[in-house]
């Protein structure tokens, strides 16, 4: 399949990676020749920064200019994290987002080349969906006598010189147990540290419920209309919008919807149990649908 990003910000769509084109063509003229003036320093600063960048903030605007920075990123990125971007790692931001390099705008600006490409622009995607992939899973499993257990829950992890021993579940109301001298989790850490056996853990289990994590709702909203738009992922940085990311699944694969009808998936990031978690179902989808007229 074919991939494509944009991000939607003030009723315009812009390519993403940002593009040097969509900068100077698509903001206020005073607000693109401030970003690409802000850039310009920074590229030139960066060259001279002997300085350690701690913070996703520090790192960001080292690489775009405080314009871009405040534009682009810096909403989208506290809106997502649900905290501060002098809270959250520079090496996160390393590893996730491109860099526009000084000398690709200059091209770009004149007609050399089009505009800055950081991802594969293809991809491969399971035609049914990801459930396929779990749907193998379970074959391949079976097929070596493997067990499935559904609806149920562990309740307790038995290890023995910090190596794991056995597992206990519940599933409808009755306990089993199964040895094991391995275990893949995917639960959060902190449910984890909480049912791994007593003894030597419990600073394991202090630490670790330190951590926090961030929850996610999605709403789907099925269209009767054969597609919306050309972009696999639309990226809203806006505060006042719920939503931090828009997909349309049938770009992803043509059989992710019915036919002749086609759906929008709004990624909405929440904190367990805060006002959006706790939010009805009618809530989510008065607030949501009308952001995207």
């Amino acid at each position: 399949r074919e991939r494509t990003s944009a991000i939607r910000f003030k009723g315009r769509t812009y390519r993403y990676p940002l593009s040097a084109k969509d900068i100077l063509t698509k903001l206020p003229l005073s607000i693109s020749l401030r970003s690409l003036i802000d850039y310009l320093k920074a590229s030139l600063k960066q060259r001279f920064r002997n300085q350690p960048e701690i913070s996703f903030q520090d790192w960001a605007i080292n690489r775009f200019g405080r314009s871009l920075y405040e534009l682009f990123f810096k909403a989208y990125t506290e809106k997502f994290w649900g905290i501060s971007a002098k809270e959250l790692s520079a090496d996160w931001a390393a590893q996730r987002i491109p860099v526009l390099n000084f000398g690709d705008i200059v091209q770009e600006l004149i007609g050399i080349r089009k505009g800055h490409e950081a991802y594969a622009r293809q991809f491969y995607y399971p035609r049914e969906g990801i459930g396929q992939i779990f749907e193998y899973m379970v074959e391949k499993i079976k097929e070596k006598k493997g067990m499935i257990y559904l609806n149920s829950e562990a309740v307790n992890i038995f290890t023995e010189n910090d190596k794991i021993k056995g597992v206990t579940f519940l599933q409808d109301n009755h306990t089993n147990y199964i040895d094991c001298d391995c275990l893949i989790s995917s639960i959060p850490l902190s449910e984890l540290a909480s049912i791994v056996g007593a003894g030597g853990h419990s600073r394991l289990l202090t630490d670790i419920n330190k951590l926090k994590f961030r929850s996610v709702r999605f709403l789907n909203i099925l269209i009767d209309m054969p597609q919306i738009g050309s972009n696999t992922w639309t990226y809203v940085p806006e505060k006042e919008y719920l939503m931090t990311r828009i997909q349309e699944p049938k770009l992803r694969s043509p059989f992710n919807a019915p036919q002749d009808k086609t759906s929008l998936i709004l990624e909405i990031p929440c904190n367990f149990r805060d006002s959006i978690w706790n939010a009805t179902d009618e809530q989510i989808n008065k607030r949501s649908i009308g952001g995207l007229s």
